[in-house]
């Protein structure tokens, strides 16, 4: 139905509807509206493709199908040589100190396999049912029983600063080690810097005063060190001022600081048995020492 004609007006039925107009302007905005989206759509294109030509542009050298995957691969091919150079390096630089204070002629050296031997005597070494010297080197032993650990020592040589290298071998029980800067009360304890080994390929520092034991370094495994009964391990240290560097067959072990003992003393072997365990037994040999 039509709405009624205003009667207001004369001209009122000459005159256009009014709608038309405004149907006109909505046709002509919407042919606006849709240039501008089609406008808009183009450059959101254009934006897009830049990112997506650039790294297409940036990995056009390689041939791999998935540059970014093949990016990653080398990534982590550099970062693992360059660890491994790291690793390299730190180990010539921990073994240059071994090297230069071992180079040379020992100032003193003794097989460790005759009681007779004139260096041998003249260190003053303990001799006794449980310190023995034999054709394969010079034996600690030690019942499994309280107090589980037996020392041996030299009396007569001192030494301050020096590098020490001996061959160790553990026949039977738990431990053994080197002890140097020792010194004894006047009890007969033992007073200075251990060097100690297992058979399980583990080691550890200490520091022993009277009947205490303190670790500077807690027992850790390492792969330097041979494991097992009757095998031969190469034990070595540097000892400068505060500072010592340990070594098990010419590999880096680790270092400790301590200024507790600063004084020259003699050096002496260890064996330790556990409660309940076998008799330990250790054999020393090819003692060598040098001036650090």
């Amino acid at each position: 139905m039509r709405p009624p004609v205003p009667v207001a007006s004369a001209h009122a039925e000459t005159q256009p509807p009014m709608a038309l107009p405004r149907q006109r302007e909505s046709r002509g905005s919407r042919s606006q509206r849709a240039l501008f989206l089609t406008i808009l759509a183009l450059v959101a294109l254009i934006i897009v493709s830049i990112p997506i030509g650039y790294t297409v542009l940036n990995h056009a050298g390689t041939s791999s199908p998935t540059p970014g995957v093949q990016t990653t691969q080398s990534a982590a091919q550099a970062t693992a040589s360059h660890a491994a150079a790291t690793v390299n390096a730190q180990a010539s630089a921990t073994a240059g100190p071994l090297a230069t204070a071992t180079a040379g002629q020992p100032a003193y050296q003794d097989a460790l396999t005759d009681a007779n031997n004139p260096a041998t005597a003249a260190a003053t070494w303990d001799q006794d049912g449980q310190c023995a010297f034999a054709s394969d080197g010079y034996h600690i032993t030690q019942p499994a029983s309280f107090p589980y650990f037996k020392g041996c020592r030299e009396q007569s040589n001192t030494y301050g600063n020096l590098a020490l290298s001996v061959n160790v071998n553990i026949f039977n029980g738990h431990s053994a080690g080197i002890f140097f800067r020792l010194n004894t009360n006047l009890l007969g304890n033992y007073d200075g810097y251990l060097f100690e080994i297992d058979n399980q390929g583990s080691y550890k520092i200490s520091r022993e005063q009277g009947t205490s034991v303190i670790p500077l370094k807690d027992w850790a495994a390492s792969t330097a060190l041979h494991t097992g009964y009757h095998v031969n391990n190469l034990l070595q240290l540097i000892a400068r001022g505060n500072t010592f560097l340990f070594y098990a067959n010419g590999k880096y072990l680790g270092q400790v600081q301590n200024d507790y003992l600063g004084q020259p003393g003699t050096i002496g072997f260890l064996t330790t048995a556990v409660s309940g365990g076998s008799d330990a037994e250790v054999v020393y040999s090819d003692l060598k020492m040098y001036n650090a």
